[in-house]
């Protein structure tokens, strides 16, 4: 069942339960004086009679405390205090503004909420200001984006690239993922990692972790738990990709990688990049290229090698698309292939989709070409 169709995206009781559950997970807190003992709960309490409502609105969530005497909902305290939205909307809001990959202007929010342009501006604005001042603000390395935030780690892949780790916002806390870059990095090597990816799930899952289409992700965790699962999650990405390599290698004969930087280094040594080269995609993803070639014009030529698998194939189609899209000035990418592998004319289609596809027996050709 979809997210949105949930109760407490549509039901006002409902919404203050789910938010409460959330909140006081261990009962009711009165905002006022912190007590959290003898707390009543007020039902049928209506707000006064306006002409819009002659009845009155019904006031949901609404408590006493048996202390201070003061009246409280869950809303105190939080982004939805002293706002008149329904609080079912605030949360289809929050969960509209976090699953969009692309973002959600105050526009479209108010077209899809059914509230006015006004309040759409309000509540996208708390929200985001929210996710601005809360758990992200005091972590370095961080770089903000549509969805939360991509954080750069200490961590060293074994292609020589520094593993970044995403940070997305979630209803009840955060979510870490690698973004990909473990399988990704497995990859850029030349290697199939099918055979290997149940194998890693497995181990994954002991340390509390998942795998979902090629991408590490933890469980949910607290604002103050955020910074040490970023930690957390980055040493492991680091083990599981040393793991992953090794497990595919043994799956894999000598792949066109192997073959593509044993000929980058006998024949362009002098104008080979010394470290891998990390680009930006469209996408605000990083990527990094091992085989770059510094070319007489100042221009970096983007040697990547691909497999005859449908995962090789799909991440380096979606790699140099994302990075050809950010329309880089100083880049040319090539996709490398073994034409001894058999490839189909509709394969070499898809993979030039993401960048020009030449054949392995065609590099030096190409490179001394645009090198001289």
């Amino acid at each position: 069942m979809s997210i949105l169709s949930k109760a407490y995206m549509h039901d006002e009781a409902a919404a203050f339960a789910h938010v409460e559950a959330l909140l006081w997970a261990g009962g009711p807190v009165c905002p006022h004086c912190g007590n959290c003992g003898k707390v009543y709960t007020l039902a049928g309490v209506r707000s006064k009679p306006s002409k819009k409502n002659p009845e009155g609105v019904e006031r949901h969530g609404l408590k006493k405390c048996a202390e201070c005497r003061k009246q409280f909902t869950v809303r105190i305290g939080t982004i939805f205090e002293e706002s008149h939205i329904p609080l079912h909307l605030w949360l289809q809001a929050i969960h509209l503004m976090v699953s969009s990959k692309k973002g959600i202007s105050s526009h479209q929010m108010h077209r899809v909420l059914g509230i006015t342009y006004k309040s759409a501006w309000f509540l996208t604005h708390r929200i985001r200001e929210c996710m601005r001042d809360g758990a992200l603000a005091d972590m370095n390395n961080l770089r903000r984006t549509e969805n939360g935030a991509l954080v750069r780690t200490s961590c060293i892949l074994p292609s020589g690239s520094l593993l970044n780790v995403s940070v997305q916002p979630a209803i009840d806390g955060w979510i870490v993922c690698d973004e990909g870059a473990v399988v990704s990095d497995a990859m850029a090597h030349g290697f199939d990692v099918d055979f290997s990816l149940k194998g890693l799930a497995n181990k994954l899952s002991r340390d509390g972790l998942k795998v979902e289409n090629g991408r590490i992700y933890s469980a949910r965790v607290s604002s103050g738990e955020l910074p040490f699962m970023v930690a957390y999650l980055a040493t492991a990405a680091i083990e599981a990709s040393r793991w992953l390599v090794n497990s595919a290698a043994k799956h894999s004969k000598l792949g066109i990688a192997d073959v593509l930087k044993e000929l980058v280094d006998r024949r362009y040594a002098d104008i080979r990049l010394n470290e891998p080269l990390e680009v930006f995609g469209n996408s605000s993803k990083l990527y990094a290229f091992d085989n770059v070639l510094m070319l007489p014009n100042r221009k970096k030529l983007i040697l990547d090698p691909v497999t005859r698998h449908d995962g090789s194939i799909k991440s380096r189609l979606v790699a140099n698309l994302d990075v050809a899209q950010a329309n880089h000035q100083n880049l040319i990418q090539r996709i490398v292939y073994d034409e001894e592998d058999g490839w189909e004319q509709q394969e070499l289609a898809l993979l030039s989709v993401g960048a020009p596809a030449i054949k392995m027996s065609m590099v030096e050709k190409v490179v001394d070409r645009m090198a001289a």
